[in-house]
């Protein structure tokens, strides 16, 4: 228990700071599914924010809870 409790803990401190800890852009909370937090530049091209379009992709991910 106490490796899923740091892993969370770890978690929470990368989503406070609000930056994606792989390519630096922000981090944004998908709603499909509780606590799950995603890069900016996670989805495809298409699924992105303007101000993302063109940036390279980052597949960083990670859950909350």
């Amino acid at each position: 228990m106490k490796k899923i409790k740091d892993r969370y803990e770890k978690a929470k401190a990368i989503v406070e700071s609000g930056k994606c800890p792989d390519c630096g852009s922000p981090l944004f909370r998908n709603n499909t599914i509780e606590g799950w937090w995603q890069c900016v530049c996670y989805p495809s091209e298409s699924m992105r924010r303007d101000e993302f379009k063109g940036f390279p992709q980052c597949n960083f991910q990670i859950f909350t809870e």
